[in-house]
């Protein structure tokens, strides 16, 4: 089965993985030396919370990533980054339009999954989908 490399959002085999580090109870596995290089800088920066209540006692901002389509990312994700950067509480947003993904950063205390949710389809975009590996 397939990891994501956090930084740069990879997908790759464990076994193959150029390095691997353990942080918070969740295992990272790597593609180069600069996402670990990176990583090493903020691990914590990294760490996955619950989408659901949003909560880890040891992080005052909540990382989500959320599948997306109904647009051409490439061409939107200006847009899409300035939309979600002007709800109140997100702290950073990060597209990545070759996996069709968007990862945002927020303070749960100041605004939850469903308002990311409800701005990103605002200006088109569906939320959600599935992946299928042939």
């Amino acid at each position: 089965m397939t990891q994501r490399d956090p930084v740069c959002g990879m997908e790759i085999e464990p076994q193959s993985a150029f390095a691997k580090r353990e942080h918070m109870g969740q295992t990272f596995y790597f593609c180069s030396q600069s996402c670990v290089d990176q990583f090493d800088v903020d691990p914590h920066r990294y760490v996955m919370t619950s989408a659901t209540t949003g909560f880890n006692p040891q992080a005052t901002l909540t990382r989500i990533e959320l599948p997306v389509s109904g647009l051409p990312l490439k061409e939107h994700s200006t847009h899409l980054e300035s939309t979600l950067r002007a709800v109140n509480g997100v702290d950073e947003v990060k597209v990545n339009a070759t996996a069709n993904r968007l990862e945002v950063q927020y303070d749960a205390q100041k605004v939850d999954v469903s308002k990311l949710v409800s701005a990103v389809k605002s200006i088109g975009f569906q939320v959600g989908g599935t992946k299928i590996k042939i």
